[in-house]
């Protein structure tokens, strides 16, 4: 008995925990749901190539104002985004994308493309394009800044 009531609890524990870091789906737009906390990148990968380490270490902060700011160790990275509609290259329908625009500094350019929005919810966002037909997707996660 107190076995069986222990491993209930414990399953219970782990159940909270797990939903405590997880979000929570949203039809909010990826900007507003951006606005909301500062992100940090947990994936990249351009053509297919990991290129994380550029981005690690910065905070991202998304303002109403469409305009977004990199900050890592008193170093800053501007640029603009917006929510905006692309043609879906395979199904040929308009689906939800993000934009980003960092200018032409290395190696923030890389970001400057129009995203096809995978998934979101209240605490990651992932996004994709593919820039050339023989390539893989380039990918980026963003998730909570704790």
């Amino acid at each position: 008995m107190k076995k069986t009531l222990f491993l209930m609890m414990f399953a219970a524990t782990a159940f909270m925990a797990c939903n405590k870091n997880e979000g929570k789906p949203t039809s909010e737009s990826v900007g507003k749901v951006l606005q909301q906390k500062t992100w940090r990148m947990t994936i990249y990968f351009d053509d297919g190539n990991d290129k994380l380490t550029n981005y690690t270490g910065y905070a991202f902060t998304f303002s109403a104002n469409n305009s977004v700011m990199a900050v890592r160790n008193f170093v800053t990275k501007y640029g603009s985004w917006k929510d905006s509609m692309i043609t879906d290259t395979v199904t040929k329908t308009k689906v939800a994308s993000f934009y980003m625009d960092f200018g032409n500094e290395k190696p923030f350019r890389d970001l400057n493309k129009n995203w096809e929005i995978v998934t979101k919810d209240t605490k990651s966002i992932h996004l994709r394009q593919k820039d050339k037909p023989v390539n893989p997707y380039d990918e980026i996660y963003f998730n909570l800044n704790y």
